[in-house]
């Protein structure tokens, strides 16, 4: 079909390119990354740099699922014709955020990014959702290359989505008092939307890691360094360990319900 068609080859073009686009720095001096566009955003909510070497396993995996899903026998699989539109638009707006992060002007990056990320966060972490139901389904391989590093970018895009839009939210705050309880509370919102999603899918851990391993080094940047915010410091811990609670404690049941459900029916 056409529209299979179409899907497939977004997905698989469009994996790698998140990996080519958001490298440009590498080969052009004109080219701001990932990591500089965060740096000079006025926000507490910024980890350390090394936070985000986690894209690394997370373009990996994406590309493995674009591979994974041109397969014979994956092309018109209904779980995938379910997944794939989720992918190709959430794939799709990372690369158009990495262009955004490497050449936009400063004032209007921070925007540009920000509203970018708002169809890559609802449709990426609609994709895993959808795995999350299907997990029971899934075959090993399928497991490794397509629900683990569809649930790592969901997560980690959960988390950056509101490192984005911090300093716009606080951009209008002088007082320094004012501009610390709005982080605060931007991070409790984050914290909000990983644990309502971890526990409504299941207790997906592939999920849950990327916001942990984030607020760890949030935690390690101002706990560690003579001028982090102590509040701050706490605050991520109260969050990681509320995240990594919410990932070990039994699923609730009427998720694994749906999921029996919803398993028969694709079988069907």
């Amino acid at each position: 079909m056409p529209k299979d068609v179409i899907r497939i080859a977004l997905n698989f073009l469009f994996a790698p390119l998140m990996w080519v686009l958001s490298s440009l720095s590498v080969f052009m001096t004109s080219a701001r990354s990932p990591k500089e566009l965060s740096e000079i955003n006025e926000s507490f909510l910024v980890p350390l740099g090394i936070a985000f070497s986690i894209w690394f396993p997370i373009f990996v995996g994406c590309i493995a699922y674009g591979v994974i899903q041109t397969l014979p026998s994956k092309r018109t699989h209904p779980l995938y014709q379910r997944i794939g539109w989720w992918t190709a638009l959430g794939f799709g707006s990372i690369c158009v955020w990495s262009l955004a992060s490497a050449f936009a002007p400063r004032d209007l990056a921070q925007w540009a990014t920000a509203i970018i990320f708002v169809p890559a966060l609802i449709s990426l972490v609609k994709a895993m959702s959808i795995l999350s139901q299907h997990y029971g389904s899934l075959e090993t391989s399928e497991r490794v290359c397509v629900f683990v590093p569809i649930s790592l970018i969901a997560g980690w895009v959960s988390l950056a989505f509101f490192l984005n839009w911090a300093p716009l939210a606080t951009g209008f705050v002088h007082s320094s008092n004012t501009l610390l309880i709005m982080n605060i509370l931007i991070l409790a919102l984050a914290m909000a939307w990983a644990l309502y999603f971890i526990r409504n899918s299941g207790a997906n851990r592939a999920f849950a890691f990327p916001i942990a391993w984030g607020l760890a080094f949030l935690i390690i940047k101002h706990a560690f360094n003579p001028q982090g915010e102590t509040l701050i410091a706490w605050a991520s811990t109260i969050g990681l360990v509320s995240i990594i609670t919410a990932s070990t404690l039994k699923p609730k049941t009427y998720v694994r319900d749906f999921q029996a459900r919803e398993t028969t029916q694709i079988e069907d």
